[in-house]
């Protein structure tokens, strides 16, 4: 599609199915850059009265092509893998409590998935569907904003992540990119459901796991929260 004139009036369909706008190019140029408008994202131009994808506007093609080189990673979507052991959960200690056959249930009802160093793993602004449990390698959670990447954390082996999205039925608040070639469990938020009504007492176990670290994130974050308070604490 042919580029519009920098007054030109857009609205763009998010990942949530909210519409935000109209704004300017210059706005939507920024989100761009920002990451919150993608390729495949819904934009609806007002001189055409009608919705294109991002990646189709002529106006925005400059924006997409800094951001791609800026970021200088793969966008693809973890891979399907071969299959996951239960003697591969087996070295988690979270998985401890779990009978052999229940792993065996939750390996069923879940995906393998690999991604290769630099694959997007999440994207911040999708909606959620599932959780993950990195099962070998290394991921990174990120921001973007102004094309600054800004690192919130490593996910390690053994680790759970994308469990509150999922259960919140929200959008991603960051994206999480595999920093080494990675390894995944994923499960869907329907397979859970059929975990739930099939094997409630496997999902029990599950959701007292998921209860367990997001109270643990949330200890931690309490007590770094008291300490940046105590270190800016000034006694008079």
């Amino acid at each position: 599609m042919q580029a519009d004139s920098t007054d030109a009036v857009y609205k763009v369909l998010s990942s949530d199915n909210l519409i935000y706008g109209p704004v300017n190019l210059d706005t939507l140029a920024q989100w761009v850059r920002e990451r919150r408008v993608q390729r495949d994202s819904w934009v609806h131009v007002e001189t055409a009265n009608n919705w294109f994808a991002a990646g189709s506007l002529d106006a925005l093609q400059p924006e997409f092509e800094a951001v791609t080189s800026f970021a200088g990673e793969s966008q693809a979507s973890p891979l399907v893998s071969a299959p996951a052991t239960v003697e591969e959960l087996r070295r988690f200690e979270r998985f401890a409590p779990y009978s052999n056959e229940e792993l065996a249930l939750l390996i069923n009802f879940s995906e393998t998935v690999a991604a290769a160093k630099g694959d997007l793993i999440i994207k911040k602004g999708d909606m959620s569907d599932s959780l993950f449990l990195l099962l070998s390698g290394q991921a990174r959670a990120r921001i973007k904003v102004g094309g600054q990447d800004t690192t919130l954390g490593n996910i390690e082996s053994g680790e759970l992540f994308g469990e509150v999205a999922m259960l919140s039925q929200t959008a991603r608040s960051a994206d999480v990119v595999a920093e080494l070639p990675t390894r995944l469990l994923k499960l869907t938020s329907d397979h859970f459901q059929e975990l739930i009504s099939n094997h409630p007492s496997l999902a029990a176990k599950m959701f007292y796991n998921i209860a367990r670290l997001l109270a643990t994130r949330l200890s931690q974050r309490t007590a770094e929260l008291q300490k940046d308070l105590s270190s800016s604490f000034v006694w008079r």
